[in-house]
């Protein structure tokens, strides 16, 4: 096998004072010349691989003993089970409906349809409350990073009208629909991925706007929420350890922030849920409440006391 020859610059990389060569620096970057060796070294590596005489017997005993992981949780909305499923023979999974959690039915979203060489990945699916629509995000080159489809369910035809942005990953769950199958919430990238930095928007009627949510300062997942009851959106900050920033009633959406005037007397966990039936159930905010704490979230009210307090 012929190796291709790399070329080699001048360039010196200095670390506290110590002068090292870096020759190969210029395929830190992603210009054409850098793309063209990766494509030869690319070649070169696959036809050294298929001229090694057991290559055919290792892809038969790699294929025969892979399996896909294991499959996502059906999810329920308008009398309908919505999954997705990886087919025999098949590497990638479809999204399938039915009429109960593990039954037949039929597929709504097939990746090979989009690209037969290189199908794209499912990242999530999300189908409207009503059960007539589903959003599924679709990956197209191993970043993780997706986009919106939209499929009516009756039919399985692709729908225009999906917003252009990009999603960062599945961690946020995709699209969170209104309660009313109108449309949905999403945390969409704003610039370049690496910098962590995603706006909200609403996508509804086929129009998509950012929320104009008070967001806490700093890059990091955002999104927003429907509470349980329907009544109101939650604007959540941070991935690992969620807080709460702010909340709207559906019907106005004006956002406030999601705590005020709250008179800690020393740093704790402060607990809220707006539309939680039980304080067992609520979710982390900010603080500890002090005896003359008045604060009031949506519906519930702080009870006085120096002791870590929860909503009533």
């Amino acid at each position: 096998m012929t190796r291709t020859v790399t070329r080699a610059t001048n360039d010196v990389d200095e670390r506290a004072g110590v002068a090292f060569p870096d020759p190969y620096r210029w395929l830190e970057g992603d210009g054409p010349e850098v793309q063209r060796w990766q494509d030869e070294q690319g070649e070169a590596a696959a036809a050294w691989v298929r001229d090694w005489p057991h290559f055919e017997r290792l892809r038969e005993s790699v294929a025969r003993f892979q399996t896909a992981r294991f499959e996502p949780l059906p999810r329920a909305a308008g009398g309908r089970w919505f999954r997705t499923t990886v087919p025999e023979g098949r590497t990638q999974a479809s999204v399938v409906v039915s009429d109960e959690p593990a039954g037949e039915g039929r597929v709504l979203f097939d990746p090979v349809h989009e690209d037969q060489e290189k199908p794209p990945f499912v990242s999530w699916i999300s189908p409207s409350p009503d059960g007539r629509l589903l959003a599924v995000g679709v990956c197209t080159d191993g970043s993780e990073q997706n986009t919106v489809r939209l499929v009516d369910v009756a039919t399985g035809a692709a729908l225009p009208g999906a917003p252009a942005q990009t999603l960062m990953d599945n961690w946020t769950g995709g699209v969170h629909w209104l309660p009313d199958s109108s449309g949905f919430f999403f945390a969409g990238i704003d610039g370049r991925a690496v910098d962590l930095s995603q706006r909200v928007w609403l996508h509804r009627d086929g129009t998509t706007t950012e929320a104009d949510v008070p967001w806490l300062p700093g890059s990091d997942y955002r999104m927003v929420v429907v509470s349980r009851d329907g009544r109101h959106a939650v604007a959540v900050q941070r991935l690992m350890d969620p807080v709460p920033v702010a909340v709207a009633r559906l019907d106005d959406m004006v956002w406030r922030p999601f705590l005020t005037d709250v008179e800690a007397r020393s740093p704790g966990t402060c607990w809220a849920t707006p539309g939680s039936p039980s304080p067992t159930s609520a979710r982390p905010a900010a603080g500890w409440c002090g005896s003359r704490s008045t604060t009031r979230a949506p519906g519930r009210s702080w009870s006085p006391s120096p002791t870590p307090c929860c909503v009533r």
